[in-house]
């Protein structure tokens, strides 16, 4: 099975809902079933000795959800927080994890005549987090592997963040 046909899962018909967000200058996207929600960047717990991109963890109605900067996953510049980031909250091997971007764009229906495979770093990411290019009118949009956006051992120390932690709100 293609990084493509993963992407596009069991949809039955010809196109697929992504959530495009923004990082840095460019255009991403994820399919919308697996985006659980979009916050405002909240106050965030610093935790010892984890990954530079792993921001720590917030309380989100009594779960900790661990944070990971995407500027900083994907070896950008770092960049200020402003009003419009915002935190993508997705299910990662059943785990709530956060993401930070600039901005959260909108809903979109990709055809998926529309996405083409890729072969390449593009805008300096490398290509295994990367399911395909939707060319969408005049632009592109960046297709994430949502599972690929931790390792297994990144994702062993994000799990033991909040393992079965509830916090009190």
């Amino acid at each position: 099975m293609s990084d493509i046909d993963n992407f596009l899962g069991s949809a039955a018909n010809d196109s697929v809902q992504i959530v495009s967000f923004n990082v840095d200058e460019e255009e991403y996207g994820i399919p919308i079933e697996d985006i659980q929600r979009v916050i405002r960047l909240p106050e965030i717990t610093r935790l010892p000795q984890t990954p530079d991109f792993i921001k720590g963890v917030i309380n989100l109605e009594g779960e900790v959800v661990p944070i990971i900067d995407m500027h900083e996953r994907f070896g950008l510049e770092k960049r200020e927080y402003g009003t419009s980031t915002r935190v993508i909250i997705v299910k990662l091997m059943e785990k709530d994890v956060g993401m930070i971007v600039d901005s959260v764009s909108q809903v979109r229906v990709v055809m998926n005549k529309e996405i083409e495979k890729v072969t390449e770093v593009i805008s300096g990411i490398s290509k295994e987090y990367i399911a395909g290019i939707a060319k969408i009118s005049d632009s592109m949009v960046i297709l994430l592997k949502i599972e690929k956006i931790l390792t297994s051992k990144e994702f062993t120390v994000v799990s033991k963040a909040g393992k079965g932690k509830k916090t009190k709100k």
